[in-house]
């Protein structure tokens, strides 16, 4: 019963206060977005009537928005998300309109639509470098909860369901990326609080590297490593005692890991004698062929998993297991290559942002750098983890995307519109923290 009130309760709350700022809708439903409650909570909710929780925040953002349309701030989006995400949805329509068979199409189709349509509310919404903030947190709170409870069953209860059936709806390999996409938020969030309770955002990088491993996600694990990397060899502040702490965190997480956990990881090396890697293999050469064949818009959302099999996959339904091969056969050449200049752009407006507040000097500057940084290395460490993966339709990536096309026009605003007076009085601080 209390998951339910809590789901109601966060609800009307946030629902209350979108009316004077419609932000507070759109955080809603990227909270219950990334939580995904329906899943996580799928055995207290039962008794209950079904409720789409996302698609009341997404009702309640657009009705929120339409009324207070003519009081809303400037929009601080960067000029090229919009055109840039309008394509792409022209892109995904195509291909809904031409897929082979309609039904199969119909449901990524309104996942789709839905996580567009939000995607173009929060680039309006999203005008205050607070609101990235209170994103950031819904992010590793919603993660971290997942990670609690993926511990919490193996722990206390001597369940293992992540590796057996997945978890929040996501296979063993979904799920353990999504976990791994809260590490950058940890050490960064680490890195912008500067009070005492700071060591418990770094602290929560056990847990999160320990779920990571249950799952026996090699493609998760290596993202994670390769983006630890580049957080470590790009910090340029107090580097030798972040290297420092990333050998102690690592040899703990080493620890952590069970030697059958260290063996799968190793299997990397062995791709050509293992089966899984094999029929990866197979299903991305099929996935190209679908694609070169259907150049324009695919064979449809989802279609392709339907014929991959005469394209010289291993077995009938197989998907592709490659976010851009599967999207290429799905919607088409043009819609991956817009995809990914979406996907880029971002990564550069996230690393714009972060840049221009690099010497910050007020405690919003602060946080406003550390949090594109977190939003960069997620979406590089998501990149990463797509190559071994499905999955077009997944909301976290969307989110962050949208956060770092705001970034850099936030950023601006910061650097213009800071006073002398709290420069000053901010530099004896700043000189402290280092």
């Amino acid at each position: 019963m209390k998951h339910f009130i809590f789901l109601a309760l966060t609800t009307l709350i946030c629902s209350y206060r979108s009316i004077t700022d419609p932000f507070w809708g759109v955080a809603l439903y990227y909270l219950w977005s990334v939580l995904r409650p329906q899943f996580v909570w799928d055995w207290a909710l039962q008794d209950y009537p079904e409720m789409r929780w996302s698609l009341i925040a997404a009702l309640v953002t657009m009705v929120a928005t339409v009324v207070r349309f003519g009081h809303l701030d400037q929009p601080k989006v960067n000029k090229n998300f919009v055109p840039l995400l309008l394509a792409f949805g022209m892109c995904i329509l195509g291909s809904y309109l031409t897929a082979r068979n309609a039904e199969v199409a119909a449901e990524p189709g309104r996942e789709y639509a839905k996580i567009l349509v939000m995607m173009m509310l929060a680039a309006l919404l999203i005008t205050h470098a607070k609101h990235l903030r209170v994103l950031a947190f819904v992010i590793f709170g919603s993660l971290i909860y997942i990670i609690y409870t993926i511990n919490f069953m193996y722990v206390f209860e001597g369940r293992l369901q992540v590796l057996t059936t997945g978890f929040c709806g996501l296979d063993n390999n979904g799920a353990a990326l999504m976990m791994a996409m809260v590490i950058p938020f940890c050490y960064y969030l680490f890195q912008a609080e500067h009070r005492w309770w700071r060591w418990g955002f770094l602290i929560c990088l056990l847990p999160a590297a320990h779920a990571v491993m249950l799952t026996y996600s090699r493609g998760a694990m290596l993202s994670s490593i390769l983006a630890c990397a580049g957080m470590v060899i790009m910090q340029k502040k107090h580097r030798w005692k972040t290297i420092g702490m990333a050998l102690v965190m690592g040899f703990l997480m080493l620890s952590m890991a069970g030697e059958s956990v260290r063996e799968r990881f190793l299997s990397i090396k062995e791709r050509d004698h293992d089966e899984s890697a094999q029929s990866r293999f197979g299903s991305w050469a099929a996935g190209m062929r679908i694609a070169f064949d259907n150049p324009a818009f695919g064979v449809g959302l989802r279609n392709s998993n339907g014929i991959i099999y005469m394209y010289g996959a291993d077995m009938e339904g197989r998907t592709v297991h490659n976010l851009l091969i599967q999207m290429a056969a799905d919607s088409g050449l043009p819609c991956v290559t817009i995809y990914l200049l979406l996907y880029f752009s971002a990564m550069i407006w996230a690393w714009k942002g972060a840049t221009l507040v690099r010497n910050h000097t007020t405690s919003e500057q602060r946080w406003h750098h550390n949090i594109s940084l977190a939003c960069f290395w997620s979406l590089g460490l998501f990149l990463v983890g797509s190559f071994f993966l499905s999955m077009e339709t997944f909301e976290p990536p969307y989110l962050l995307i949208v956060m770092a096309a705001t970034s850099q026009k936030l950023a601006e605003g910061m650097t213009d519109a800071t006073p002398e007076a709290e420069i000053l009085e901010a530099i004896p601080e700043a000189e402290a923290a280092s």
